[in-house]
């Protein structure tokens, strides 16, 4: 370590040295130990208070200068066993909050949902290409565009309804054709009313 030389004899002739308190450190002091530039110091150093030691320049805390200096170089593996035990305290009690928030209803998986909405589209695809096949009879015989609009405005309301009345049930896949017509019946009146 560095150490500051004053001339002075003690009562038995010899020369005696005098150490430097490396308690508290300047940035020059850090880059002599720590063979760092001054830059690196100061960033890795941000947020550690500044000293007044009475000398010409504000020091850091040798210990905590340090240690911050060096845990920044260390590599995951060699984080200490506290360290890890909170890592893995933190992780355990964030994966209960999302397993409690999904039993009550607030998260579901992912792949829930993706078998859910591939349901619903598929039936709704289903009920769009079943249209002409299900209207070709009944418009057949009508001869005013019309009415023939009328009904296919119906049909796609219905099928849109179904849609905007869909709810989730839990965990359970609610069926898409699940819906109250009458309410179908009252969307179409308020749309064609409109017109």
């Amino acid at each position: 370590m560095e150490r500051e030389k004053k001339a002075k004899k003690t009562p038995t002739g010899k020369i005696a040295e005098k150490k430097l308190d490396l308690s508290f450190v300047s940035l020059n002091q850090l880059e002599q130990l720590t063979g760092r530039e001054h830059r690196t110091i100061k960033k890795r150093l941000e947020g550690i208070e500044l000293v007044d030691t009475g000398g010409q320049f504000k020091k850091w805390p040798a210990k905590i200068a340090l240690a911050k200096i060096y845990d920044a170089e260390r590599e995951p593996d060699e984080i200490n066993g506290n360290q890890q035990k909170a890592r893995l305290t933190k992780a355990q009690a964030d994966m209960a909050e999302l397993e409690l928030a999904a039993m009550n209803g607030q998260y579901v998986k992912i792949e829930m949902l993706e078998t859910e909405w591939a349901s619903i589209v598929s039936n709704i695809r289903a009920r769009f290409l079943s249209m002409p096949s299900k209207l070709a009879p009944r418009l057949s015989g009508i001869s005013d565009a019309r009415l023939v609009e009328d009904e296919l405005i119906k049909e796609v309301y219905e099928i849109l309804g179904e849609l905007s009345k869909y709810e989730p049930r839990g965990n359970t896949t609610a069926s898409i054709t699940e819906f109250d017509e009458s309410d179908d019946e009252a969307l179409l009146a308020a749309t064609t009313a409109d017109d």
